[in-house]
């Protein structure tokens, strides 16, 4: 797909309005009734003109239309964005989902590149790259970092992400957040053995940050998790805790999954390589620099910070000496 700086690909050139003085020349000469035929089209090419701010306003559209695409796909990340409509559910994992969701990004990103450049105001432009770096870093991500395939912690934290994001905001009573709660520890099973068939390109790396972190989870569940049990019924709570134990043991056996797999996953992480880099720096991150340049600021900044450290070091020895004149 051809892609420009102002969008995904060129954005066709407006036509008509640049035909007005053209037509209002022309109807100066001519009989009365070609009058009503040139305001007519006056009025058409000015009704043109203004699809220049309904632009603006379907690339608003197109936003709302995918950010509520995004929650709908990442319930967590819906929970902690305050977003209380789907608190019951955690992600849908399955190939036929990821699927879905690719076919999805893809339709966004040709709909915006159609409203390129977004508008004909500053304000309008802006708006146009931030809804773009947004799909272009969804893209990218999916594309090139491959999180599914690679990183173990997506399906753990899912699970403990989910329970900690109910937690955290007392947002609703607690019944209504044990009840969501146990919907989600029932699903905890489903998430990591999607995982475990998911985990294609494992990294080694990434695993033994998922060991590290499902260790230490069992407190969220037998501890935090009870501070949703005062007022709750007693039918309730037994179905909260009946659930968090069906989660612990699906967790338990992920993480010896997980260490049991780690010394044949790939080590030393991997590279999207100078090119894609570049590219997610300047569409994704909106940044003025490609790498090379990032690089040589990262060194001059380096050298800058080693030269104030030896100054501080310098400067608290010699304060101290005193001076005699």
């Amino acid at each position: 797909m051809e892609t420009t700086e102002s969008g995904f690909r060129g954005a066709g050139k407006p036509h008509g309005a640049e035909n007005l003085a053209a037509m209002h020349i022309r109807a100066s000469a001519v009989p009365a009734f070609v009058f009503l035929i040139a305001g007519f089209m006056l009025m058409s090419a000015q009704s043109f003109g203004a699809t220049v701010p309904s632009r603006a306003a379907a690339v608003e559209a197109l936003a709302r239309r995918y950010y509520n695409f995004t929650w709908n796909a990442s319930p967590v990340s819906t929970t902690d964005n305050g977003l209380h409509t789907a608190d019951d559910r955690l992600a849908d994992f399955s190939p036929a989902a990821d699927r879905a969701y690719g076919a999805g990004l893809r339709a966004f990103r040709d709909e915006l590149a159609a409203l390129a450049p977004g508008g004909s105001t500053v304000h309008d432009r802006v708006n146009y790259l931030l809804v773009r770096a947004n799909l272009e870093g969804d893209y990218w991500q999916r594309a090139y970092l491959r999180p599914l395939q690679r990183n173990p912690t997506v399906y753990e934290e899912e699970c403990t992400n989910g329970i900690f994001a109910l937690l955290k905001k007392p947002f609703a009573s607690n019944a209504v957040r044990a009840r969501d709660a146990t919907s989600r520890l029932r699903q905890c099973p489903r998430v990591l053995a999607q995982g475990e068939a998911n985990l294609t390109e494992p990294v080694r790396e990434f695993g033994q940050v998922a060991s590290e972190e499902l260790a230490g989870a069992d407190p969220l569940f037998t501890q935090s998790l009870e501070d949703l049990t005062p007022g709750i019924s007693d039918a309730q709570k037994a179905q909260l805790h009946a659930a968090r134990d069906q989660a612990l043991v699906a967790l338990h056996n992920y993480k010896r999954w997980v260490d049991a797999h780690l010394t044949r996953w790939q080590s030393g992480g991997f590279a999207v390589g100078k090119r894609q880099y570049d590219w997610m720096l300047r569409r994704v991150l909106l940044l003025p620099w490609d790498s090379d340049r990032l690089a040589q600021m990262a060194q001059f900044e380096l050298a800058r910070d080693r030269a104030l450290a030896i100054w501080e070091r310098d400067h608290q020895a010699y304060s101290s000496v005193s001076v005699h004149h």
